[in-house]
This record gives structure tokens, sequence and C-alpha cells, in this order.
């Protein structure tokens, strides 16, 4: 008899086919089902993770959701024990994979600071998805992943861009929003650095003071992060007027950057002189000419602003980028008030005669006019109706170039709008409001499609 209880328990024991009769009810449509098959599966620990692993990277359309998450909610219930096997499979797994490990070190309460290397790796990451919950990971890990987050700043090639959004710039962001960016832990290595990525650092690391100073609703805490962000920049400067490698890159980027938060500051001395290195570095650079005119906003000084975009005009000529950005300087370039709204409208008109074909330069023509019937405080009623009309005819120029440009359906809808409500009141007016929604629902209609067309598509999480 005895014998006999223990072949039934032995039978009780986790046997292959036991495992994988658990994993094929992670797939199950019955949520219970699901949540008791992902808690048997962690209850018998790292063991099973290669199987569970395995299941994972066949799960490819939108019906697998539901296993991938029961899947995920396994592998974090194991807790510690199944660190070994998650930080491989973030190093090397497929995409499938690689996404249920670091979601099951996201949830992990709090996700242990031994991943922290391939968690700072995975910024990398070529998987968007992968990439977000890794960073969501080291945000929950706080000051324990500083170490690591370091390590990304100074150990990347300087790579020639203006983007924020790459691994540097989520490493930077992350110090700065655990409070350490002023630590030895980041301080020392970035001071050990060669020249061009200690610049590199110091550019991301002030770009990530500068936008925290700008969600910050404390004035206190704007002024100090603001003076940290200055601080770190003029740093870069520094390393970067002694590095050979990407100098001209490094030195653009962090100008482009200080001379932001010197706006901010209302620092007109040092951001003068910095403006002037800047166009001096990229005379024909549009974004350089923008940022340079947007200080000069900033301080009040719209004449200087306004000569720097004419300035870039006759040196670049009237490319679409130029043209819109003096129209854009017009359409914001009085501090404390109202936009110069005809200034703008002179400005994209001058564009579209330069630039007959171009649809866009008809767009921004329409937008310009949208604005000023809208919002210019000085129109009266007719008045706005005469503006709705003149930017209609604009939008109907650049849709006649390009029958399925999203913004000039939008833009129109808006003036539709905007006749409607001040024309007088009629069959006629409730026409044109008709028509508004009608084009809003196709400008909507189009951006979805450009957006799908533009789309990849990934693992289950994806979709």
């Amino acid at each position: 008899m005895l014998c006999c209880l223990c072949l039934v328990l032995a039978g009780a024991v986790a046997s292959p086919h036991d495992d994988s009769t658990l994993i094929a009810r992670l797939g199950s449509s019955n949520a219970s089902e699901r949540e008791s098959a992902a808690r048997a599966l962690a209850a018998r620990g790292p063991s099973v993770t290669a199987a569970i692993m395995d299941a994972v990277s066949n799960y490819h359309d939108a019906s697998n959701i539901p296993a991938f998450e029961a899947a995920v909610q396994a592998l974090a219930a194991m807790g510690p024990a199944a660190l070994p096997q998650l930080r491989h499979y973030l190093r090397e797994g497929r995409d499938n994979t690689r996404l249920a490990a670091v979601a099951a070190l996201k949830v992990m309460a709090p996700p242990p600071v031994a991943a922290a290397p391939e968690l700072a790796q995975a910024l990398w990451d070529p998987l968007a998805l992968v990439r977000g919950a890794a960073e969501e990971a080291l945000r929950r890990m706080g000051a324990g992943a500083a170490p690591e987050l370091a390590r990304i700043l100074v150990g990347s090639a300087v790579r020639p861009t203006w983007d924020l959004t790459d691994a540097r710039g989520s490493a930077a962001g992350l110090i700065v929003d655990s409070g350490q960016s002023e630590t030895m832990a980041v301080v020392a290595p970035i001071s050990a650095a060669p020249p061009a990525q200690g610049a590199a650092a110091h550019f991301f690391l002030g770009a990530a003071l500068r936008a925290a100073a700008q969600a910050d609703q404390e004035a206190a805490g704007q002024r100090s992060k603001l003076e940290l962000s200055r601080q770190h920049l003029q740093r870069c400067l520094d390393l970067a007027a002694g590095s050979v490698e990407n100098r001209q890159v490094l030195t653009r980027n962090c100008l482009t950057e200080i001379l932001w938060v010197e706006g901010e500051q209302g620092d007109r001395q040092r951001g003068d002189r910095h403006a002037h290195a800047l166009l001096d570095l990229a005379p024909s650079d549009v974004r350089a000419a923008s940022v340079a005119a947007a200080f000069y906003r900033r301080v009040g000084r719209i004449a200087d602003g306004e000569t720097v975009l004419k300035q870039l005009l006759e040196v670049k000529g009237r490319t679409a980028e130029a043209c819109a950005a003096l129209g854009e300087f017009y359409a914001s370039a009085v501090v404390g008030g109202p936009p110069d709204y005809d200034a703008a409208i002179q400005a994209y008109e001058e564009c579209e005669t330069a630039r007959p074909r171009d649809p866009e330069a008809a767009t921004r023509v329409a937008g310009a006019f949208m604005a000023k019937a809208a919002f210019d405080p000085k129109l009266g009623p007719a008045e706005r109706v005469r503006y709705a009309e003149r930017g209609i005819e604009a939008a109907d120029r650049a849709l006649k170039l390009d029958p399925e440009n999203a913004d000039a359906l939008m833009h129109k809808s808006g003036l539709y709008r905007t006749k409607a409500k001040y024309m007088s009141p009629g069959p006629a007016a409730d026409a044109l409001a008709e028509e508004a929604r009608r084009l809003s629902r196709r400008s909507i209609e189009l951006r979805g499609k450009r957006e799908h067309s533009a789309g990849t598509s990934g693992p289950p999480g994806t979709m």
C-alpha cells in the first residue's frame, strides 16, 4: 500500500508532459485558466524558462497577446531565481523572447539591480517595445541603475545626430529623473572618458536637465535645473573644443541646447555670443538659424531674430525648410503678445510664389490664414470671413497639387468652420459646418493610412 502511495505522489511531480500542458494552457481563451497555468509554471521555477520562451518565440499575431501576457506573468513570478535566464534571453533572444524577458523584469518589485547591465544595453535594442520596457524597468530601479546608465553615456561612439531619443538620451533622462546627475556614480566615468565621449555625455545630460526644467512646476526647481543644464552644456563646449573626433557636430549640438537654456534664463550676453558662434559654424543650417532666432525671440530681440532668418534665405534660397522657419518665427514672434499674423502670411506667400509647384508651400499659407481668421483679436466678424475665404483659396491650391494632402484638408476644415461661425446664420452656414466635419474625417483617415503604411510589424505586444 505504501509503495502504491509513493507512485501516486511521484506522478504528481512535474513532468515534461505536465509542463507542455501548462504552457499550452497559457493560450487558453479562459482568463482563469491562463492565470492558473502561469502560477503553476512559476511554482516550478527557472527549469521551465526555456520551454516558456520556446512557446513565446512562436507567438506572432494578435490572438497570442493573452498567452504572451500570461507567459510574462509566469516568468516575473519566479522572481530573482529566474534572473540568469532572463538576462540571457534579453542579451541573445529573438524579438518575442527579448520582449518577454524585459517585460518580466519590468514588473518585478523592484527590478533587480543585477539586471541593470542588460537593461541598459537594451536601450539600444532595435525593437521600440523592448527599449520602452527596459526604460521603465530602469526607472523603477532608481539610483541603482545609475552606474550602468553612465556607461551608456560614455561607452558609445559619438554619432552625428540631433536626436535626443537614442539610448544616450534615454539614459540621461533616467539619470536626471533619479536625481543622480551630479553623483560620483555618474560624474566619475564621464570625467575619465575621452574628450569626445565626455562632451557627448555632458550634452545629453544638459539636454535632459533642460527638459526636466520645462516639466518642473516650481520656479526654484526650474532655475536650479536650468543652471545645471547650462553648466553641463558649457562643459560639453569646452571638451568639444579639444576633441578631434566629431568636433563640429558636438559643438553645434551643444550650442543648440545651451541657447535654449540661456534664452530661458534671459542671459543676453552669453546667448548672443553663442548665437554668433552657432551661425558662424553652420551658416546655411536651417535648424541652427531657427535656434538662434528663437533665442533672440525669447530675450525680446525680435528684429535680430528676423535678420538671422532673412540672411538664411539669402544664403540658402527659398527652400521649403527656410521658408517655414521664417513663417514660424513670425507666427510666434512677439514675447507676451499675439503672433505677427500678417508677417507670417507674407513670408509664406512669398515662398509659395517662389515654389508654385510645392503643395506644402500653399498649405502653409492656408494655415497662416486660418490662424489669423480664428485668433487675431483685432478682427471683426466680416474680416474673419474674408481671411477665411483667402485661406480656403490657398488650401484649394494645395489640394489641386496633392488631392490627398491631409494637412491642407484639415486647414480647409478649420477655415470652413471659422467662416460658418462668423457668417450670417442659415442653411449656407450649416452646409459649411457639415462640409468642415466631412473634410476633418477625411484628413484623419488619410493620416491614419499614412501612419499605418509607415509602421512596422513586431511581436504580439505591438498589436
